[in-house]
């Protein structure tokens, strides 16, 4: 891999490569602390150490990655395969392999067991990540056994420990406890011992998600550096989110009459970058429809995933559009194909798979609707106010695509006016309303009383559910003993100290389906030991730990005071709504939680 487009680095600042004992070495620091503070200060210590070339591929590396998340670089590699490749690597047979690590459960202390004491080459960590890229890279035939090779040759180079954290990444479980959040709160510890500039790394992050390319312009030019970071088709932009209010007479309260209504449908978030100045190959798109080159077009879901292959109908609608470059929101929802009706979102959500697309497009076609618009032409839009957004973005969809639709807006300026509304978007079986400022900016990856969320009748007493981390599992008896599980330990995010903090142990209201694919998703996330990042009371501890990663969406009657959850708070007659496609760090926090609790007491 040729990096002829860096700057050449003064050999004042930077003397040595930084080796891969040394990451690792900060890797094992980061994995044995339970402390979020410590972490970030390790983290901080080990971004300052790493050079310009070194500081962006430290960031994907310790989170797991090789790109940033949007950018799909896998490995495909199963992990019957990578354990080929620890095999191969120590000269060992299968059989001996496998039941090696049916005994220690985890791959990279296999790896770390394995290892023999002689001594191992210690290459520095652009040669490692140059190497993970090449096999990740490798496709065609015979790929799958040059994989497998190129990962042992890999693995018996290096050190007992750092083999121990390399062989993790090509199987998604290196998770060492943080996310992008914490390693920006160590980008400014780095610059001034503290996390005074968190927010305005944030901002940053927040047009520009891409965490490597944040990380190298503060390496660069220090927090001047953020003045670079700028709107780019290719790079998602993080989707703004919506607040609750306890009554409608509140909600209208906050709009002082620029209030509209919009219809909440019951999909999934989708953010569609168009830029016709570039072009991609078909057969790299995946596309459907024709085996010409095609506009670059990219669909992203909110936790940053590149879903563009899934929904071969919307690319099609996209490029037909009257523009150039734009970044449009949007939600995407399934259609009945024979009644035109959408469809609940448990069936819309079957689109977002790899495989069997084509078969999946006939079944569920998909639409999109879309309700902003965040760049176009080159130009951002983040400060325009809602109302001229949305001009722009109807001249756009102007006959254009049934495929991409523009959402509806109704004025609100009372109580009455959204009643109305909601109740038309109700008996369109959607999930509700939300009702936006119309002269309000967009704020990327922020809660704003502009846009407030309206999903249920409000004579009820908590007006939203809640999106938890799945914890773990406790084993089912009785009738539940053929599904292996019988309750399951749900929490929410301390945003303070990055910990989850439980809130309900859930054992009843799931069909019997849904307690199948959660014991199936649970198992894929099994871990002998609780995560650092739990924060569980001694009496609710699962009988199977679930590493952070598995969300869910929780409907409840109320929330109520709890001596036993470390939440000090408690989910009454929870049951499972859906499975979420989100991230642990967008489920719902504590201070949400306590908001929504005190617009419940409110209204007795």
């Amino acid at each position: 891999m040729k990096r002829k487009d860096l700057p050449k680095e003064p050999t004042t600042l930077w003397q040595i490569e930084m080796k891969i004992d040394t990451l690792s070495n900060y890797l094992l620091k980061i994995e044995k602390t339970s402390s979020r503070n410590e972490m970030t200060e390790i983290l901080a210590e080990l971004l300052k150490k790493s050079s310009l070339e070194e500081i962006e591929i430290i960031c994907y590396l310790s989170l797991g990655n090789l790109k940033p998340r949007f950018n799909n670089l896998e490995f495909n590699m199963a992990e019957k395969l990578v354990l080929r490749s620890i095999a191969l690597a120590f000269d060992k047979d299968m059989s001996f392999t496998r039941k090696k690590y049916q005994q220690s459960g985890d791959l990279g202390t296999l790896v770390e067991t394995l290892s023999s004491s002689d001594l191992k080459n210690n290459p520095p960590v652009t040669k490692v990540y140059d190497t993970l890229v090449e096999i990740a890279q490798d496709e065609g035939q015979g790929s799958q056994e040059r994989k497998i090779t190129n990962l042992a040759m890999l693995i018996k180079s290096l050190s007992a420990l750092s083999g121990k954290y390399i062989i993790r990444i090509p199987i998604k479980k290196l998770r060492l406890g943080f996310s992008e959040a914490t390693i920006l709160d160590a980008l400014s510890w780095m610059l001034v011992g503290n996390k005074s500039l968190r927010d305005k790394l944030q901002d940053a992050y927040n047009i520009s998600a891409d965490i490597g390319k944040i990380s190298k312009l503060i390496k660069k030019d220090g927090i001047k550096g953020i003045r670079e970071v700028s709107i780019e088709t290719g790079i998602p932009i993080m989707s703004a989110l919506t607040e609750r209010e306890a009554s409608m007479e509140k909600i209208i309260e906050r709009m002082e009459g620029r209030g509209v209504a919009e219809p909440k449908y019951d999909g999934f978030r989708v953010q569609i970058h168009i830029d016709k100045s570039k072009k991609i190959k078909a057969d790299k798109q995946k596309d459907f429809f024709s085996q010409k080159e095609t506009a670059f077009i990219k669909i992203y879901s909110r936790n940053l995933e590149d879903i563009t292959h899934m929904m071969p109908e919307i690319v099609q609608g996209a490029e037909k559009l009257n523009v150039d470059k734009a970044i449009i929101d949007g939600e995407a929802i399934g259609i009945n194909p024979v009644t035109g009706k959408f469809l609940p979102f448990q069936e819309t959500t079957t689109r977002k798979r790899k495989y069997d697309v084509k078969e999946a497009l006939k079944k569920i076609p998909l639409k999109v609707f879309a309700f902003d618009l965040l760049f176009l032409n080159g130009k951002t839009l983040l400060k325009t106010p809602l109302k001229e957004r949305k001009t722009l973005l109807e001249k756009i969809l102007d006959k254009s695509t049934s495929d991409i639709n523009l959402t509806e807006q109704t004025p609100i300026k009372t109580t009455k006016d959204l009643k109305t509304a909601f109740n038309k978007y109700m008996s369109l079986n959607l999930e509700g309303a939300v009702i936006k400022d119309d002269q309000s900016i967009y704020y990327a990856g922020q809660r704003k009383y502009v846009w407030i969320k309206l999903k249920r009748a409000m004579d009820e007493k908590l007006t939203d559910t809640v999106d938890c981390l799945v914890m773990g599992y406790y084993l089912g008896k009785g009738k539940r003993n053929k599904f292996g599980i019988g309750a399951f330990l749900v929490g929410v995010l301390d945003k303070k100290s990055g910990n989850f903090c439980t809130i309900a142990r859930i054992g009843t209201g799931l069909t019997d389906d849904q307690w199948k694919e959660l014991k199936l998703n649970a198992d894929k996330l099994s871990t002998q030991d609780k995560p650092e990042t739990y924060n569980t009371p001694k009496t609710l501890l699962p009988d199977v730990w679930c590493l952070p990663e598995l969300v869910v969406e929780i409907e409840a009657d109320e929330i109520t005071r709890s001596p036993i959850h470390t939440c000090k708070l408690a989910l009454r007659f929870p049951r499972l709504k859906r499975f979420r496609n989100k991230i642990p760090e967008q489920a719902t926090t504590i201070t949400e939680v306590k908001k929504l609790y005190k617009m419940q007491d409110n209204k007795k």
